[in-house]
């Protein structure tokens, strides 16, 4: 007994391949599965059922079948927090609203992130810089980015110096 093996990709999100198209009975196929840029393997699934989370999935068939990869876009999530909420407000996107003390969004791969520092009295405060842990990440307001890892970045604000004025006498 012969069993065709058949691949194919949901999507265009990477590719697959097995090791033959043709398998004799008691035979062993190797399917693999190769997530292209910003994207990860999920499962191989046959007539819609999962059967196998490994990108490399070698198995004895007892079938013909088409083996479908599934992938899902690798997702960051971004977090974006103010030193001192009296000071100022973040809001993470392209449009600057009201903002908050905290936002956290969830991105996939390769987007584009913007995050704003509002200052709530400009006339008292102006914005510092963006830190992550001690490090200081940008002074860019708005700081805008291409997602690629997890991040926490807080906002920084400080008072404007009040300049006292000089006399002579």
């Amino acid at each position: 007994q012969v069993y065709n093996i058949a691949v194919s990709v949901n999507g265009t999100d990477g590719t697959a391949t097995a090791s033959s198209n043709s398998v004799t009975a008691g035979d062993q196929v190797t399917l693999t599965a190769k997530p292209n840029a910003g994207y990860q393997f999920v499962n191989w699934t046959l007539n819609g059922n999962v059967v196998s989370t490994d990108a490399t999935y070698t198995f004895t068939p007892t079938a013909s079948g088409e083996y479908v990869a599934n992938f899902s876009p690798i997702t960051y999530t971004i977090q974006a927090s103010t030193a001192d909420k009296n000071l100022g407000l973040i809001q993470i996107g392209e449009t600057v609203g009201t903002g908050s003390t905290t936002q956290t969004e969830t991105v996939n791969h390769g987007s584009n992130v913007t995050m704003h520092a509002i200052v709530i009295d400009p006339t008292l405060y102006r914005f510092v810089n963006w830190t992550s842990g001690t490090n200081v990440v940008s002074t860019d307001n708005p700081l805008k980015f291409t997602a690629s890892a997890n991040v926490n970045y807080v906002a920084n604000f400080e008072a404007i110096p009040v300049e006292t004025p000089q006399y002579t006498i």
